[in-house]
This record gives structure tokens, C-alpha cells and sequence, in this order.
């Protein structure tokens, strides 16, 4: 949809490269894009994620990891995600350690696709053999952080 008028000069005015720095350096993310509320969630930043039909992935990042808070499109849930925002905002929370949390249990696709790739096809058997292989390529949280 096109922004509202009245919203206007609010619009970021910034190359795409740089959402990410934006995003580090923010307090709180409030939107209604799953994937920039799980990116938040991973840059350590709180995110308010608003949408109607929701995401596993963003309910686990509430649920388990308490960085991303999830509502609805409803007048009653915009009026909730509203004071959720206004108290994360106005709280002394340090989000870093949900962020650390995150890291530490998600493995490194990134490694993960590349060992796949790599051992083509021996790794495919490896993973029907060891439905557990994969979780080797979760690495420690200095390796993931992002730096900002």
C-alpha cells in the first residue's frame, strides 16, 4: 500500500544496505513485516509485529525467546501492541540476552547449507542416518553477532 499522507515525514529515507544499521541501533522495532521483526530479534532489538495471520516463527521468538510480541489487526489488539511499545519503551530491559539466547540454539545455515552443498550427495544420507547432525553447525553467539 502507498503511506498514508499523514505519515509521510516519517518515511525513512535511507538505501536498503543500510535497514540493518538502522535496525541495530534502534530501541524498538513496530511493523507489520515478519521478517524485519525476526532480523530485530536477531540484531537484539524488541520488535511489536502486527498481522493477522501471524508466523511460527515470529510466535517462537515471543514465546521462547520474549523479543518478538505478536498481535492482531484488531482495533483492541493495535490499542495492546500500542502499551506493549510504551513499555518496552520506558523500561530498562537489555534485549541482548534473548538476542544471545537465539543464537546459541539456532544453527548457522549459512555453514549448514554450505556443508550440504559441499557433500553433496553423501550428506543428504548422512542427515537421513543422524537426524541430529545438523545441530553442529550451532556456533557460539560471537560468531552470529552482528556488529554494529
Amino acid at each position: 500500500k502507498e503511506l498514508p499522507i499523514e505519515l509521510e515525514p516519517y518515511r525513512i529515507a535511507i538505501p536498503p544496505e543500510k535497514m540493518h544499521e538502522v535496525m541495530a541501533s534502534a530501541s524498538l522495532l513496530y511493523g507489520e513485516s515478519a521478517t524485519m521483526a525476526s532480523e530485530s530479534a536477531m540484531l537484539g532489538v524488541p520488535a511489536i509485529y502486527i498481522d493477522n495471520d501471524g508466523r511460527s516463527y515470529t510466535d517462537e521468538e515471543e514465546s521462547k525467546y520474549g523479543i518478538v510480541f505478536n498481535f492482531k489487526e484488531s482495533k483492541a489488539d493495535i490499542e495492546k501492541s500500542i502499551r506493549k511499545g510504551a513499555e518496552i519503551l520506558g523500561s530498562k530491559a537489555d534485549f541482548k540476552r534473548n538476542q544471545e539466547r537465539i543464537l546459541n540454539e539456532k544453527l548457522c545455515f549459512t555453514d549448514y547449507l554450505e556443508w550440504v552443498v559441499k557433500n553433496f550427495p553423501a550428506s543428504i544420507e548422512k542427515l537421513k542416518r543422524d537426524s541430529g547432525y545438523q545441530d553442529r553447525f550451532i556456533v557460539p553467539t560471537q560468531k552470529n553477532v552482528v556488529q554494529s
